[in-house]
């Protein structure tokens, strides 16, 4: 009789076959075998966090955050990771969820994370970083900033606002949303406009959140404040002061009324003065 084969053995004691192994396994792959699709997937939303997935895709099969991570094959210590996901985390859960290929953004621009349109995502609670994206849905008029999402009424000026700040995005200027740049833009904006023409802007807008009535002089203030010429200026001759003040006063801010002149340059004089070149 001659000696049985050695995969032939393990397969009679019920260990599966080096073929059936193989085809389990997953070439490169930190993890043993090919995790199986959770049984209710998820649509993926465009730029997306991973975060945000990860919490609707457990919330849809009824499990925890940590008992998705803890089937991944990373250590304890790696599952405490908070916004910066590791890349073989990111295709486990394209795998649990059934992803046609890899299409998480694990390297969107983090300053940028804001919550999605409810009208785009159907009133699911979706986070996303779009570094090409301002504050505002254009499609549906929703103002998207975290604690201020809120619906208005559009208007062309809006509407107008939000396509010139992508524009400037796109062109590739440094992305100042969420930074004390950005909010210095939103100071200007207010100290430039009189208290009729905000509340004039807040009844065409249907609304009294402040940001979304300065949003039109605030992109335009942004973009003023990342041109190189604008910098130069309120920079001229640093050590002298009053050389700094008259090169702020000499500045063209068209659509500034009278009275908000003197509240913009001094709020420009007081940006010169704490300026470290």
């Amino acid at each position: 009789m001659q000696p049985r084969r050695r995969d032939q053995v393990l397969q009679a004691r019920g260990a599966p076959a080096r073929k059936q192994m193989r085809e389990r396994q997953v070439s490169g792959n930190p993890w043993q075998s090919v995790p199986r699709p959770l049984p209710v997937r998820v649509r993926y939303f465009r730029h997306e966090t991973p975060l945000s997935y990860e919490l609707r895709l457990a919330s849809a099969n009824h499990l925890s955050k940590n008992h998705l991570r803890s089937g991944s094959g990373l250590s304890p210590n790696e599952r405490g990771f908070a916004s910066r996901y590791p890349e073989k985390y990111i295709r486990y859960l394209e795998l649990l969820g059934d992803l046609d290929g890899r299409v998480i953004d694990n390297h969107a621009n983090p300053l940028v994370e804001r919550p999605m349109c409810p009208r785009c995502s159907r009133d699911e609670e979706v986070r996303v970083r779009d570094p090409l994206s301002g504050y505002v849905c254009t499609k549906h008029a929703y103002w998207l900033r975290d604690g201020e999402v809120a619906h208005f009424q559009p208007t062309p000026e809006v509407i107008d606002a939000e396509l010139r700040l992508r524009s400037l995005l796109a062109d590739g200027r440094e992305n100042i949303l969420g930074t004390a740049r950005y909010r210095l833009a939103e100071e200007l904006a207010l100290v430039s406009l009189t208290e009729e023409q905000l509340a004039t802007r807040a009844e065409q807008l249907k609304t009294s959140l402040l940001p979304i009535c300065l949003y039109p002089e605030t992109v335009s203030f942004v973009d003023l404040l990342s041109q190189e010429h604008f910098l130069r200026a309120i920079s001229l001759d640093y050590a002298v002061k009053s050389n700094r003040y008259r090169a702020i006063e000499s500045l063209e801010f068209p659509g500034v009324s009278a009275q908000g002149r003197p509240r913009l340059f001094s709020r420009l004089k007081t940006f010169s003065d704490n300026l470290h070149w």
